[in-house]
């Protein structure tokens, strides 16, 4: 099916359910594109599937068309290279298939020009493209550029090479791109096929959670060097330290969770003076969301993370530990979801924060243990013109231990930590639109004086953030803020007032 049709009003139109996998995603220089000699695109190595050949053909003959504007003879204006129903790159790990769960028909503005990801020669940090000349031929400033499942850019600048030409590109919103849109998925996110197998230093096989890294200052991305404890219960592990803080992270998984366990130690004078552990299992959620575009215009939008479950257990123990705030977000991923929306990709990412603050003096100590579960859905809706957090989180419980804490008289105890998990992040062409949204436990114990009491709590806190510039509409929420009111929970015997 050509995903192109000609209107009455000469309208060019999107229509079809989401294509299956799209090749080169992260586009080097190169990678997408041979010598100036040879056919551009490869189309037949980009597919991967028997449907290539007469892709192949067509893309060829249309290259030049740039937008599709002239009309073939069946009155379809002609396919553009890449714009395909079913993409394909089966080698690429971080591609979701959303199946049926998706639907997309969108009508291309005016100045849209499609041009496909076998075009594009390279690509650089500051979103200047290299294009195939023949391919770009449409191409010109004020233009919008778009590259299936790469690239949503408005033209600045396009300069001839010969060739291939130079693009400078700058911002440009999905309501640049489409006059009108309707566009929904839901889609699961699957924790099992997560993994793929290398093999690490000595040749051994090592299931690494795929796309995990560490981003470095530099802006590039390392592998986290995960290793295997033969015979744990949680058999892939990872450690790293920071600020004189060791933190643990091992997963599990299962067909349809993960088994999770975060440890924080301190230590101080040859021993632990802190240690934090959160274990427990929790189910991905569903990722949902529905955009319509009416007259160039966001008209309404929803983003979703739906399903979410999660039943955990935290513990702390401090002793001596002096005064040691926390508040850790993972430098990297723990993994990274791919999901194609017709042309548009949504990349979602997920790890985990940690916080935790402690005021322990010498020969003082603290220790808690807390259990809370939840589920539920939460995420972000527009209408109106505004936004609003839509959040149903009805499965919450909190179960926290009473308090031990420990010290000299007139000396202050305070001890809290918190996990939240999954931390998610929703992206749009790689511009965040929901750059956090996160369930997170805090876990609380304290000893004061005047009068004496102890007392252990809990809060539970669902945070996020939203920022709509991809969707034409400059509403963003700045900070992270609670989307529902912080639940909390005092254990029983607390003998603290207010």
């Amino acid at each position: 099916m050509n995903p192109y049709r000609q209107t009455s009003d000469s309208t060019r139109t999107w229509r079809g359910r989401a294509v299956a996998v799209l090749a080169c995603l992260a586009i080097v220089a190169g990678a997408c594109g041979g010598d100036d000699g040879e056919e551009a695109g490869n189309l037949a190595d980009l597919l991967g599937n028997e449907d290539a050949e007469g892709a192949e053909a067509s893309a060829t003959d249309d290259s030049s068309s740039g937008g599709g504007s002239e009309e073939g003879a069946d009155g379809d204006a002609p396919m553009v290279a890449g714009e395909l129903d079913d993409w394909a790159a089966p080698d690429d790990a971080l591609l979701v298939d959303p199946g049926e769960d998706v639907s997309v028909e969108v009508a291309l503005a005016d100045e849209t020009r499609v041009v496909s990801q076998s075009a594009v020669r390279s690509v650089s940090g500051d979103h200047t493209y290299v294009l195939d000349a023949d391919a770009a031929a449409s191409v010109e400033p004020g233009s919008v550029l778009l590259v299936p499942g790469t690239a949503l850019r408005r033209v600045v600048d396009v300069r001839d090479q010969g060739g291939t030409v130079e693009v400078t590109t700058e911002f440009a919103a999905l309501t640049d791109a489409f006059d009108e849109a309707d566009i929904s998925w839901d889609v699961e996110l699957p924790v099992d096929e997560r993994y793929q197998t290398d093999p690490d230093a000595t040749g051994a096989a090592l299931d690494q959670p795929v796309g995990m890294g560490v981003t470095l200052a530099d802006g590039t991305t390392r592998q986290v060097a995960w290793s295997r404890a033969e015979g744990a219960d949680l058999p892939l592990q990872w450690t790293y330290s920071e600020n004189g803080f060791t933190y643990v992270f091992a997963l599990g998984v299962g067909a349809e969770h993960l088994d999770v366990r975060v440890q924080v130690t301190r230590d101080a004078g040859g021993g632990v003076a802190l240690a934090y552990v959160a274990e427990g299992q929790v189910r991905m959620p569903r990722s949902s969301g529905d955009i319509q575009i009416r007259g160039g215009e966001l008209s309404a939008a929803s983003i979703q993370q739906r399903g979410l479950e999660g039943d955990v257990e935290l513990t702390m123990s401090a002793a001596g530990a002096g005064t040691a705030p926390i508040d850790f977000e993972m430098p990297g991923i723990w993994f990274k979801y791919i999901v194609p929306i017709g042309p548009i990709p949504l990349t979602i990412d997920i790890n985990a924060r940690i916080i935790g603050d402690v005021e322990i003096p010498a020969e003082a100590s603290a220790q808690g243990e807390a259990r809370y579960t939840f589920g539920g859905d939460m995420g972000f809706e527009l209408s109106g013109g505004s936004v609003e957090a839509a959040v149903r989180m009805p499965d919450m419980g909190l179960v926290p231990q009473p308090a031990d804490s420990a010290a000299m008289f007139g000396n202050y105890v305070n001890a809290e930590f918190g996990l939240a998990f999954p931390h998610m992040s929703v992206s749009l062409f790689d511009q965040g639109i929901v750059p956090r949204i996160f369930p997170g436990m805090i876990l609380g114990s304290r000893l004061q004086w005047g009068p004496l009491c102890k007392s252990a709590y809990v809060n539970l806190v669902v945070q996020g953030s939203y920022d709509f510039k991809i969707l034409g509409v400059n509403l963003l929420s700045g900070d992270t803020t609670d989307l529902i009111a912080p639940k909390r929970i005092d254990a029983e015997g607390d003998s603290c007032e207010g």
